[in-house]
């Protein structure tokens, strides 16, 4: 099935393209997917290794916490390296990094690209997926726009991702999309966890 036509925003999203990375400010498309996924490593340099522990809905994972283990599924809210005070460099957070993988079809595209959100800025996504939500919008009926704002933490000034609402689709639009994302949901639905 082709991906499904809707009204571009006005401005141009910052990826990889076949003549190289394309810098913009903000990127724009539908999220036609998102989720929840965790990656766990004992060292705090991940080196490009895979994760010792991983889990593709932040539900139950696969691995093991440390190295001389088997691996095997666990729990993830129950997991010790999952809990808050559980970072391994002595901060407030979890030692099991919690991402949220948001799948993106941007105009003249046939395949979602894939955002990893960190976890500083898992609130704002979720404030913003949860605003739709209580407009009665699901998330794949409109053009979304993300992009980076400053903040202030503990260790000094970071960056975090924002979303907004570029522009509402039209209920064919939207009925569109939703027979797109119905397609290609089950492919993305594996493997999503990064070891970014």
């Amino acid at each position: 099935m082709s991906a499904p036509r809707y009204p571009p925003g006005a401005g141009q999203p910052g990826i990889e393209s076949l003549d190289g990375v394309e810098k913009a400010d903000e990127i724009e498309g539908v999220i036609i997917h998102q989720k929840n996924i965790r990656a766990y490593w004992p060292d705090a340099e991940i080196n490009g290794e895979p994760p010792l522990c991983r889990s593709d809905d932040a539900m139950t994972g696969i691995g093991a916490i440390q190295a001389d283990q088997p691996a095997e599924s666990r729990d993830c809210f129950a997991c010790p390296m999952a809990q808050w005070g559980s970072d391994p460099k002595g901060g407030k957070g979890q030692a099991c990094t919690l991402k949220k993988a948001l799948f993106i079809l941007r105009p003249d595209s046939i395949l979602p690209m894939v955002v990893m959100i960190p976890p500083s800025s898992l609130q704002n996504i979720d404030r913003y997926l949860l605003a739709l939500l209580n407009a009665s919008a699901p998330f794949w009926g409109a053009v979304t726009g993300l992009s980076l704002e400053k903040a202030q933490g503990n260790s000094g000034a970071y960056s975090r991702v924002k979303a907004r609402r570029v522009a509402p689709l039209t209920p064919e639009q939207t009925a569109r999309m939703k027979l797109y994302q119905d397609d290609i949901v089950p492919a993305l639905s594996q493997g999503a966890a990064s070891t970014d």
